[in-house]
């Protein structure tokens, strides 16, 4: 489904259940919203308590299905201060950014790296049977970056190596652009526009989400019937 595709159905139920015409602009909110609902949907609800990492990646593979095209990694850059360097923007910036959502894993040189809470790692530094080392490294998280530890070393220093992050991302906001105005109504601009980041088969889910945000429930067949006829007029042009 189009972004197109999915404001016109989203016009339509609104006017069909006399809730008032939906701007442009609440559409490019509501869609933004519901496509992150889903993300933090899917991988926030499978949370374990306790664990150190959401699992529900692991453990239910149509989560990840229906937000694989989230998943990113990033190669991280070593800061002057000890850290490593979350996530950064697509300008290069050497600084954090809030385009990780979820944290996934970190790995260093290919191997898997634990993370740890601050409790956690005081145990594991003073540890003669757990410590951290070249092949078992560890990290905490803070506001700088991660921090990895290969030895219990009070100096230890981890300036070198691959590290991968695999994180989820915040979606890029879907627009519904237009750059002319025809008898009134906005025409839609494809060049313009945001297309959904989420595969084609969330897309009847973001869209019940739209409307029950505007106070209109949808059954899902009402949903599926809509898409297949975009569909099939689609096949034909």
């Amino acid at each position: 489904m189009t972004i197109n595709d999915l404001y016109v159905f989203v016009k339509f139920m609104a006017n069909k259940e006399q809730r008032g015409f939906v701007t442009t602009t609440e559409f490019n909110l509501l869609a933004e919203r519901a496509q992150l609902d889903i993300v933090q949907d899917r991988y926030g609800k499978y949370t374990i308590a306790g664990a150190p990492q959401t699992a529900g990646y692991n453990q239910t593979h149509s989560a990840l299905e229906d937000i694989r095209t989230a998943v990113s990694t990033f190669t991280s850059v070593y800061q002057t201060n000890g850290h490593w360097f979350y996530p950064v923007d697509n300008t290069g910036a050497s600084s954090p950014n809030s385009t990780m959502l979820y944290f996934m894993e970190l790995s260093l040189d290919g191997r898997n790296v634990e993370i740890l809470t601050q409790d956690q790692l005081k145990g594991r530094l003073g540890s003669h049977l757990l410590p951290p080392s070249i092949d078992k490294p560890v990290a905490t998280m803070n506001d700088n970056g991660f921090k990895i530890w290969i030895s219990p070393d009070v100096n230890n220093d981890v300036s070198v190596g691959d590290v991968v992050c695999t994180y989820i991302k915040i979606p890029s906001a879907p627009v519904w652009a237009f750059s002319t105005i025809a008898n009134g109504n906005a025409v839609y601009n494809a060049t313009n526009s945001t297309q959904l980041t989420l595969p084609e088969h969330t897309h009847n889910e973001i869209a019940q989400r739209i409307l029950s945000y505007i106070g209109i429930s949808l059954r899902e067949p009402e949903v599926q019937q809509y898409s297949a006829v975009k569909t099939k007029d689609k096949e034909l042009q």
